[in-house]
């Protein structure tokens, strides 16, 4: 075993523990650690291990990631930390003299915090004035105010384990952030000022933890060993280079794809064209639809004429035929009258007849003579009845009171039946007269609707004629509608000339961003040749700074011997790059001979040739290095003039361009508001043709309207007619039937006194017959010859009645011969007027019909003529729409589309020809649109996959600039702004993108450079590690440890090709080869170093390492031999079970602590280690762990159930552990009785 690092008193490190009101409520507990190493025994689950884990704690670890809280298992802070009183106390002593670090409950919340005290803890902490006024506060708050107020150095609370981490390690990285911090350091950082204590916190947890053993070991080698290599200094910007490659491969790309721009380009010269045409075509169809305004013009001047003419002519009709009905309506008044009058007449006739009126007229005559009948007769029978007076006296006073009785009656049943008769005469008379009302009635009313008919054809003629006076006058324009278009055709004109205006503006801007760009194009060829010869001078620049300060090289080894005159042989004839390679191992054979001039057997004339630039002298290479350094500023310089001037030139045409680009906003606007008010002239126009159409449908269909009214109204007055005479038919038949009823009831009334009359007559002349049969009875007694009497009163009864019958005549026959004085005798009269009315009315008739047939025809030929004068009008007006709609597209065409000069047009064209013409353009451009934009969308798509230039995204920002335009005028600038792109600028960028990819080159050779010397270092690291951990490796059992530190670039890249170090081999044998004559022209590098050049760069992306970390470049791999059997370690699983769990845990702390004091410097400093269950060991290893921490300054905090006699040896403090009595101190105690067995 090695001797020990320092046989000094360790003075600094850790000193003791103490939990105050922590796990065991009110309890006090001190751990001691000094001098010395420390156990802890206890049973099972007594807090051992938790105890142990205060250690790593102390240096920053994390107790989140050391308490196990499985099984329900309390956090740190509630386990030792329950209340807000409750501390944990390290006691260490620092360079500047004893502190301590308290850690304790954050107030109201569930974790913990530190404060640095300045001090021992029983004279500050732990003195008893503050543990009474603790007691009694019960607040660690309160406590540090108070000790604050006593004038002890108390920090500030740091809230955060790495703040606590930084003061206590002196972490330089974490104090450079915070002056703070920087100043608790001085004072309260364990190893004092200008030492740092790296990892500290996970060394310590090494023998606690099973899990991330080696990524720890590998941190910690990366931190001691390598954290100032600079290899990631020399690191590439990979976005910059991506790029960089994207735009050699877009260079490329458009090379190929060079037709396809062309292609587009034509594309868009053919489109313009079309454009030209397409504005000539509107320029000749406004002129055309001029043209035809004026013929619709004169259209309607003719339909006014002929109007007038027509109506002159309808109304002369109108006229005549308002006669021709007035004068049949008169005619059929005097014939209705007539043919009523004859009708009452010849109905009275044939009531005469029915009544035999001649008949009776003649009786009535005669009617002396029926009463001498009577007279006779009663005369005859009286003188019969003088022989037989007596009895006939006796019967007659007996049939005289039966025949007054008789008499009385039938004079009161007469009466009754002469009322009833009144009453049938009366109402027949009403039946009569109201039937005649009906008449009347129906008469007059047909009168009226004849009357009202023709009124109502009147008028609706009239308003037929009106309607059509209202269509010719809907033809015209309102003043109003007259007076807005003009307002519309001045505000087009003043747009038009602001628009000439602002297109003056572009043109003269256009003018000046051209000089402009080509004063840029001068400025980046001279900028391009500029940065050619700095390249070049950097590179000799670059050349001369290795040829002089490079170390550990061929030349380094030549300059080294200045006294053999190398440079006049070896230098002329060996390859000058080999002078600069390292690793040759060189060295002067002792049988050199510097007189001598042979290589290998070959003899040269070696003054033919001349000494290499590398061979010069330090002198004259540091002249030359100055001389070039001298160029450098000043090519510099002359490139930073030029890139100002370019940057302002690029500035002045950002500047035009934005101008111009405001210009065309502005004129895009105008054109806008242009295209808006023609937009709303024409589609007021629309509007006013629309209204005007409107307004004659409108009329139109009214004239329909009324017409069908009108046919409506013709076809419903014979209905009508028939109607009313149904309705008055209904009266009469209504009337009727009343009447009937009353005549039944009066009838029936009349029939029943008839029949009493009847049955008085019959019982009257039984009585008669009675008397007569006894009167005959008595005479014939007497031998009277009683036929001969009747015989005789028959006949006077006979000759009685018949002259009371024809007496009744007298009323009827009076009455017709008063009707036939005054109402028979004007029955020919009568016939004579019907007819000669009848007569009139026909001739009327035909009259009528004449002027309405006339009438039709004149109607007929007028809308005949009119429907010529719409035919033509609509066919004109057909033809300005179809212009309108072609002038319309070819707007929406040229929408947007800039600079576009007319074509000539035919003069002489049919509108036939004209539209075709139009329609063959508009077509053709929507197929040049189509195959622009297909030809865009492949040019756009060759952008888009050449992503590195960013050409899309440059012509992008140059397409948003546009605004809102059409999608042909985005076409056409995206072509002209392609066609710049690609023909103009890129030609341009495409020089300094061959010079960037240039130095890039050199940039990846330098990066590679380095990272074969990483791998170089990594290799001598690996060794040293391993000498130094087998130096100081006490376990025989545990023999040849090789830490392997390797580059994760040696191994295979994910293609499982080759390894990154394989790539960069080939890389620069690749570079080697590539003629660097070619790399300062504008010419494009070949495929080849491009691809290996992306290659190497893909090699190194597809590690997936954290190339901002360096030991994400490292990995670790360890080897070790046990009992003459190799264990190979790559993993903490491999570490675990590559031996016993004894020699497993020896190896994790051999490795360990082997990088202690590359970790922690201050050789000063105690570093305490918790270890667990060390009597897993054998005691020959014990002892030899024990003299390892020994000789790292190391001492260890152990813990087990039971403490060997021979183990406590090692232990110059021993605590022992209860779960109900917390932790207490061993006391040692010496027996000063002497030994009995001694004496």
């Amino acid at each position: 075993m090695n001797t020990a690092v320092t046989t000094a008193i360790q003075n600094l490190g850790l000193i003791r523990i103490y939990l105050f009101d922590s796990y065991l409520p009110n309890a006090f507990t001190e751990i001691e650690l000094e001098d010395g190493n420390t156990n802890l025994t206890g049973e099972n689950g007594a807090g051992k291990t938790s105890t142990l884990n205060l250690i790593p704690i102390f240096y920053g670890a994390p107790p989140v990631r050391l308490i196990d809280r499985s099984a329900n298992k309390k956090s740190f802070v509630n386990y030792y930390l329950p209340h807000h009183r409750s501390m944990i106390v390290y006691e260490y002593r620092s360079p500047v003299g004893p502190c301590c670090v308290v850690l304790y409950r954050m107030p109201n919340q569930d974790t913990h915090c530190y404060r640095f005290i300045q001090g021992t803890a029983k004279q500050t902490i732990f003195s008893e004035e503050m543990i009474a006024f603790h007691k009694e506060h019960k607040s660690c708050k309160a406590l540090f105010e108070e000790l604050q107020k006593s004038g002890i150095y108390t920090s500030r609370q740091i809230d955060n384990s790495l703040d606590y981490v930084g003061v206590l390690t002196n972490e330089k990285s974490r104090l450079n952030k915070s002056h703070t911090l920087r100043d608790l350091a001085i004072t309260f950082s364990l190893c004092g000022k200008g030492y740092e204590m790296k990892h500290i916190h996970a060394l310590t947890q090494i023998t606690m933890s099973k899990h991330n053993l080696l990524d720890n070991f590998k941190t910690m080698l990366v931190d001691a060993f390598l954290d100032q290599e600079d290899i990631l200094g020399n690191r590439l910007n990979s976005l910059e280079i991506q790029t960089l490659i994207s735009n050699i491969t877009t260079l490329r790309q458009l090379e190929r794809e060079n037709p396809r721009i062309l292609e587009g380009s034509n594309l868009r010269s053919q489109l313009l064209m079309v454009y030209s045409k397409l504005l000539g075509n509107k320029q000749f169809s406004q002129q055309q639809i001029s043209d035809i305004q004026r013929n619709i013009d004169q259209i309607s001047y003719d339909r006014k004429s002929f109007d007038a003419k027509a109506n002159v002519k309808r109304n002369e009709i109108d006229t005549n035929l308002s006669l021709v009905k007035s004068d049949l309506f008169d005619a059929n008044n005097r014939l209705n009258i007539s043919q009523n009058e004859l009708s009452t007449i010849e109905e009275q006739e044939i009531g005469y007849n029915k009544a035999n009126i001649q008949e009776k007229r003649t009786d009535y005559k005669n009617l002396a003579h029926y009463r001498q009948l009577s007279i006779d007769s009663k005369n005859d029978l009286e003188e019969l009845n003088k022989n037989n007076s007596e009895i006939s006296s006796r019967f007659e006073r007996l049939k005289n009171e039966e025949n007054e009785k008789k008499d009385h009656r039938l004079k009161q049943i007469d009466a009754q039946i002469e009322g009833i008769t009144t009453k049938i005469d009366n109402l027949r008379d009403q039946k009569d007269h109201q039937l005649q009302n009906i008449t009347y009635a129906e008469k007059e009313h047909l009168d009226q609707f004849e009357h009202a008919k023709e009124l109502e054809g009147n008028r609706l003629d009239a308003q037929i004629d009106r309607n059509r006076t209202k269509i010719e006058e809907a033809r015209k324009r309102t003043a109003q509608e007259q007076e807005q278009i003009n307002e519309f055709e001045l505000d087009i004109s003043t747009q038009k000339q602001k628009i000439t205006a602002k297109e003056d503006e572009i043109t003269a801007s256009d003018k000046e961003t051209r000089k402009l760009h080509k004063d840029k194009n001068d400025l980046g060829s001279e900028i391009n040749s500029v940065t050619r010869k700095l390249a070049s001078a950097e590179q000799e620049e670059i050349e001369l700074r290795k040829i002089l300060f490079e170390t550990n090289t061929l030349l380094r080894f030549f300059n080294d011997y200045p006294d053999i005159a190398w440079k006049n042989n070896i230098a002329k004839v060996i390859n000058p790059q080999l002078l600069l390679k390292k690793g040759l191992n060189p060295s002067w054979s002792s049988e050199h001979e510097p007189s001598t001039a042979t290589f290998y057997g070959l003899e040269l004339d070696l003054s033919k040739l001349d000494i290499p630039m590398e061979a010069e002298s330090s002198d004259e290479l540091s002249v030359r290095l100055k001389s070039c350094e001298a160029k450098v500023s000043e090519i510099k310089a002359q490139q930073s003039a030029l890139n100002k001037q370019y940057k302002n030139v690029d500035d002045a045409i950002q500047s035009n361009e934005r101008k111009t680009m405001q210009l065309r906003t502005d004129l895009r606007q105008l054109k806008e508001q242009l295209l808006s008010i023609e937009s709303m002239f024409k589609k007021y126009v629309k509007q006013v043709d629309d209204d005007i159409e409107t307004r004659i449908q409108e009329h139109k269909a009214q004239e329909l309207s009324l017409i069908q009214q009108r046919q409506v109204f013709k076809n419903n007055i014979n209905p009508e007619r028939q109607l009313i005479r149904q309705r008055f038919d209904a009266d009469r038949q209504n009337t009727y039937a009343q009447y009937k009823h009353q005549f039944n009831i009066l009838n029936q009334e009349k029939t029943s006194y008839l029949q009493q009359k009847q049955a008085i007559d019959t019982r009257f002349q039984e009585k008669v017959n009675m008397l007569i049969s006894m009167r005959d009875s008595e005479l014939q007694q007497r031998g009277v010859d009683v036929s001969v009497i009747k015989a005789a009163e028959n006949r006077a009864k006979q000759a009685e009645i018949r002259f009371r019958v024809v007496e009744g005549y007298a009323k009827a026959v009076a009455e017709y011969d008063h009707w036939c004085k005054y109402d028979l005798r004007r029955k020919d009269s009568l016939v004579k007027v019907i007819s000669l009315a009848q007569e009139e009315i026909f001739k009327l008739n035909q009259s009528k019909q004449k002027l309405k047939h006339e009438l039709e025809v004149c109607k007929k030929y007028y809308y005949s003529e009119i429907e010529k004068f719409d035919a033509a009008e609509k066919d004109f007006k057909r033809q300005i729409d179809a212009l309108n709609n072609l002038c319309k597209r070819i707007d929406n065409a040229l929408d947007g589309i800039p600079d576009v000069e007319p074509a000539q047009t035919q003069v002489r064209i049919t509108f036939d020809v004209l539209v075709r013409d139009i329609e063959d353009n508009l077509n053709k451009q929507d197929r040049l649109e189509k195959e622009l934009r297909q030809a865009l969308n492949k040019i756009i798509f060759i952008l888009q996959k050449n992503t590195g230039f960013e050409l899309y995204r440059r012509w992008q920002e140059r397409m948003d600039r546009l605004g809102a335009i059409s999608d042909a005028a985005r076409s056409l600038y995206s072509m002209q702004e392609i066609e710049k792109l690609v023909f103009q600028e890129l030609q341009i960028q495409s020089e300094l993108i061959v010079n960037d990819f240039d130095l890039a080159l050199i940039g990846l050779r330098n990066y590679a450079q380095a990272l074969n010397s990483f791998k170089r270092k990594l290799n001598s690291m690996s060794k040293r590690l391993t000498e130094q951990t087998n130096k100081n490796n006490p376990f025989p059992a545990l023999k040849d440890i090789k830490i392997n530190l390797l580059s994760v670039m040696d191994s295979e890249t994910n293609q499982g090709k080759k390894s990154v170090y394989d790539q960069i081999a080939q890389y620069l044998k690749d570079l080697e080869e590539t003629q660097f004559s070619d790399l300062g022209t504008s010419k494009l590098p070949t495929e080849k170093i491009v691809s290996s050049f992306e290659a190497t760069l893909n090699a190194i992306k597809n590690l997936n390492i954290k190339t901002d970390e360096l030991y994400s470049l490292v990995k670790l791999n360890i080897q070790y031999r046990e009992n003459d059997r190799s264990v190979d370690v790559k993993n903490d699983s491999d570490l675990a079970s590559g031996s016993s769990t004894g020699l497993s845990r020896l190896i994790v702390i051999i490795i360990f602590t082997a990088l202690t004091r590359q970790l922690c410097q201050n050789q000063n400093v105690v570093i305490h280690i918790p270890l667990d269950e060390i009597s897993q060991f054998d005691s020959q290893n014990t002892t030899r762990l024990f003299e390892l921490m020994e000789f790292f300054n190391i001492n260890l905090l152990c813990a087990q159930p039971n403490l060997s006699i021979e183990l406590s040896k090692r232990f110059k403090h021993k605590h022992d552990i209860d779960r109900n009595f917390g932790i207490r101190k061993f006391q040692v105690t010496q027996n000063h009785k002497p030994n009995p067995l001694l004496d």
